[in-house]
């Protein structure tokens, strides 16, 4: 509860007391790590998520705990390895498992199975895995949530999209879309990342309203995802100051309940909403293909975005997902994206303040 308060300097005392209290609990311990890893104190969290272990060879929780901080600090071999934990967990479950699974040979003549999992943003983002597979010679079925199955369909090498309710047609071989990066044994220097790899199923389906010559942002103030997995984002307000920069307008992207926030703050004017125009986000693709920037906090919509090849800049929280590293404004994974980084856990207010001129000068641009 501390933690997810942002009080993580009291959550590491309260969690020291615990593990004082039962040195080999590994409960304890993992939340520790977890806790220690907000601070970013990265090797002491690693020590406290292999002592559970040491003591509890299989809690899953520390295994992929481990997993993620390796992941943050680029070592994806073992990172991605530690995700293979989740397997062990009671409560995943993924259809086509009893088939064999694939191991990144040639599969020439063979079909094999990508079962989508995850949240909506790494569906998007490991989609980049898909043609990959298509070049080892086989058959690239894809089994995808409602809202991403036209997306998926536009990605290289795909041959088939099955919703996730539908009867799986026969295939060879299974590989889970969050098991690829291991698959291909993917490090730092050989993520694929070049160019754009979805792209919109069906571009005139919607149309922006007129911006009058104006540039066109598109923004997203709120993550998908748990507070407790990315941390506090930073809401609308922060975007609403944004609104009176002149020389652009403002298209609101958000999903989700978030979405209402507009409303319910009477923001409608200042920031058009044009994601409740959209019935999946599929649809969202085309809109964001019109936009010429587009400013959003870590999750789906910053991850299709720069999926579409569209300059974004993603707004990262102080302890930011695996995938955007520790410090500098790149990723590896999007090397066309500027990240945006808060120093302070909650202090949104620095970051828009630093990043206003930026946004004055892409106007002039």
């Amino acid at each position: 509860m501390l933690r997810d308060l942002g009080r993580v300097e009291a959550a590491v005392a309260s969690q020291h007391q615990a593990v004082h209290l039962e040195p080999k609990k590994a409960d304890a311990l993992q939340n520790l790590g977890v806790a220690l890893r907000d601070l970013g104190r990265r090797d002491q969290a690693l020590d406290c998520f292999e002592r559970a272990l040491d003591g509890t060879p299989g809690h899953v929780p520390s295994k992929l705990d481990r997993g993620r901080t390796l992941r943050l600090a680029g070592e994806y071999a073992a990172g991605f390895k530690d995700l293979g934990a989740r397997f062990q967990s009671a409560r995943y479950a993924l259809r086509g498992l009893e088939t064999p699974s694939w191991d990144g040979g040639a599969i020439k003549g063979k079909a094999v199975l990508v079962q989508c999992e995850g949240t909506p943003g790494d569906v998007i983002m490991f989609s980049r895995y898909f043609p990959m597979i298509k070049e080892k010679g086989g058959n690239v079925l894809v089994e995808a949530p409602e809202g991403l199955a036209d997306l998926l369909s536009t990605v290289q090498g795909v041959d088939k999209v099955v919703l996730q309710d539908a009867d799986l047609p026969a295939f060879d071989l299974h590989a889970p879309l969050l098991s690829l990066p291991g698959i291909f044994g993917t490090t730092p220097k050989t993520i694929p990342a070049g160019g754009p790899y979805v792209q919109a199923h069906d571009p005139g389906a919607h149309a922006l309203p007129p911006a009058g010559g104006l540039l066109k942002v598109g923004v997203a103030w709120s993550d998908e995802r748990a507070t407790q997995v990315h941390g506090p984002a930073p809401g609308l307000t922060p975007f609403l100051e944004l609104a009176g920069l002149a020389g652009y307008t403002l298209y609101g992207l958000q999903t989700g309940p978030a979405a209402r926030e507009l409303a319910d703050d009477g923001a409608a004017a200042p920031i058009l909403d044009v994601a409740r125009r959209t019935d999946a986000l599929s649809d969202m693709a085309g809109l964001i293909e019109q936009l010429d920037l587009v400013i959003a906090v870590d999750g789906a919509v910053a991850r299709m975005t720069s999926a579409l090849g569209k300059e974004t800049w993603v707004i990262a929280p102080c302890q930011p997902d695996w995938r955007w590293g520790t410090s500098g404004d790149k990723s590896p994974w999007y090397p066309n994206t500027r990240v945006l980084r808060v120093e302070r856990r909650g202090d949104w207010q620095t970051l828009f303040d630093q990043a206003r001129p930026d946004l004055r000068a892409r106007i002039r641009r």
